[in-house]
């Protein structure tokens, strides 16, 4: 079997003083242009902060050059960045900024040095990095991995969101017990109308192999399209891997890899009642979209490892209809909805947990109806859900691409991003009359 291996950043760093990581991913812009995603994770033990209106504030400013090694054309891009911690927090300082530059690249050998100025104390930090950007070409190819802590789907242009997919990197690549899952964003480009598979394979530091995660034979859509998965660490050692993602097709292999680390030290733990099993901690992190938007910022904005886990104890705790017992009811109850989206809504290459019914089975429950029609002359398959609570709720998805993929088009909640012209989908027949104002 022919294997070609596209690894489109190849990566050589050299750190000076540097107290930050960087993590450098690749994407195709157009034809054999690059984006490049250079993210930075600057850590707050490492900024000087000042009380200015009543807020400790840290100031950053940071500066990336990007130098053609052959033709020394060299560009750049500077900014500052703003950290806020609390006065407890401070104690601690387990906490990070994140932050990106990107940059549109023509494929050639790159040297990429980045320098930090703490603000206050003058402090400076830098690194040099050098990368290797080869052409796409007109064959099937990929992008490379991009490592985050979460992703889920946004229809605004974020800094971090790309193709609808909000990517929060992780450019440590570090995964604890508060933050065991890996999330995984790439993309595959030219694989038009072919058969495939995508394996996951894991590595420790001595090159056996860990797991291995084959997936189903699919076929790919006629145009580049996006994956996204991810997987948990709870099960790995303490230690260094190596994880190659693999997709298979007319009996030749594209291969592009990455690394991460499983750590379970940084985290202490806390006396509580409860004694979670190794199932409740794989899920008890997956709070997006359940939590209020201001439970959302608070835990955001927890860094320590510690203060997180006390977090999602009393999340789920508060949850709970019986609190005399040692059990997390409540988080019990999530897990099994999980299973439920995943065994029932994964397609097209999406898991469950991250398909658009997922998400909304998952924040508002089980419908009261549902009416699924298939596709017919004119028409795609869609799937309305009705819930008589709240005043009456809709939602209408539609496998608009026809690859079994189905995207909210329709729902009378405002809080809800539909699209635009989500009447060009659906005709009045299809809506029951609980208006969206």
């Amino acid at each position: 079997m022919r294997v070609l291996k596209f690894m489109f950043v190849l990566l050589f760093s050299i750190s000076i003083f540097s107290n930050y990581d960087v993590s450098i991913t690749s994407f195709k812009a157009k034809d054999n242009i690059h984006q490049i995603f250079y993210d930075i994770q600057f850590y707050a033990k490492d900024i000087t902060y000042k009380n200015i209106d009543g807020k400790n504030t840290g100031i950053l400013h940071f500066k990336v050059f990007v130098k053609n090694i052959e033709t020394s054309q060299e560009i750049f891009d500077e900014w500052n960045s703003k950290s806020y911690i609390s006065q407890s927090e401070q104690l601690h300082r387990d906490m990070f900024l994140l932050d990106r530059a990107s940059f549109i690249l023509s494929p050639a050998k790159y040297e990429i040095r980045s320098l930090v100025v703490d603000s206050f104390s003058k402090k400076e930090f830098s690194r040099v990095d050098t990368i290797s950007l080869k052409p796409f070409d007109n064959i099937p190819s990929m992008s490379n991995i991009l490592v985050g802590y979460t992703v889920k789907k946004d229809s605004l242009e974020g800094k971090f969101t790309r193709n609808g997919y909000s990517v929060t990197p992780n450019p440590s690549k570090i995964f604890t017990l508060v933050n065991p899952l890996i999330y995984l964003y790439f993309e595959i480009y030219n694989l038009h109308n072919k058969d495939y598979t995508i394996d996951y394979l894991i590595y420790d530091e001595n090159d056996s192999l860990v797991t291995i995660i084959n997936g189903d034979k699919k076929i790919s859509p006629q145009f580049d399209f996006v994956v996204n998965n991810f997987f948990n660490t709870l099960g790995f050692k303490d230690g260094k891997y190596r994880l190659d993602v693999k997709i298979k097709y007319d009996d030749k292999e594209i291969v592009s890899s990455t690394n991460f680390e499983k750590l379970s030290n940084l985290y202490s733990g806390q006396e509580s009642k409860y004694n979670l099993t190794e199932e409740e901690l794989k899920y008890y992190s997956l709070i997006d979209y359940i939590a209020s938007p201001s439970e959302l910022t608070q835990y955001r904005s927890l860094k320590d490892q510690k203060a997180k886990h006390n977090f999602l104890i009393n999340f789920w705790e508060r949850r709970d209809k019986d609190k005399t017992n040692d059990k997390l009811e409540s988080l019990k109850e999530f897990i099994t909805k999980v299973k439920y989206v995943r065994k029932n809504f994964s397609s097209g290459g999406e898991d469950g947990y991250l398909s658009a019914r997922g998400r909304i089975y998952l924040k508002y429950g089980p419908p009261d109806e549902t009416l699924l029609v298939p596709m017919s002359k004119g028409t795609k398959n869609y799937d309305s859900w009705i819930y008589y609570s709240k005043g009456g709720m809709q939602f209408i998805f539609m496998d608009i691409k026809g690859f079994g993929k189905y995207e909210l088009i329709y729902t009378n909640v405002l809080e809800e991003d539909i699209p635009q012209n989500w009447s060009n989908y659906i005709d009045d027949y299809n809506i029951i009359q609980f208006y969206r104002n």
